[in-house]
């Protein structure tokens, strides 16, 4: 008769064919996706360099962008300034223009007047000793 050691011995060792049997397909999935998760990584090692190089190309590409931006605030900046003073430079030549140019504007027009009028005197009478010239007889 066996005895209980040899019974217990037994057992275990059934238990471990069965437990060896039941890891067995959760063994086989683990090698699955152990090779699955190899050719992923060797599908990344592939593209990370060109994937590398595009970002590279695309930082420089955005650092150029950035600095003609710079340079663009910079130019509207100076632009800014230019035209503050040139606002500032036309409204004090009008300013001239008023206090200094308008008396003389309206003096000339008063000389342009006075001429127009002399010359309106003069013109009839050259017209009369044209005409009393050119009379033939």
């Amino acid at each position: 008769m066996p005895s209980i050691a040899d019974a217990s011995l037994a057992v275990m060792a059934a238990a471990s064919v069965v437990a060896v049997l039941a890891g067995l397909p959760a063994l086989a999935q683990i090698r699955r996706t152990a090779a699955r998760a190899e050719s992923v990584l060797r599908q990344i090692e592939n593209t990370l360099p060109a994937l590398i190089a595009e970002l590279r190309e695309a930082t420089a590409r955005a650092e150029h962008t950035m600095d003609a931006v710079g340079g663009l605030t910079e130019t509207v900046e100076r632009m800014d300034r230019l035209t503050a003073a040139a606002t500032r430079t036309l409204e004090a030549a009008g300013l001239a223009m008023r206090r200094v140019a308008a008396p003389s504007v309206a003096n000339a027009a008063g000389l342009l007047a006075a001429v127009r009028e002399g010359i309106q005197w003069v013109w009839p009478r050259r017209e009369r000793r044209v005409d009393h010239h050119d009379r033939t007889p």
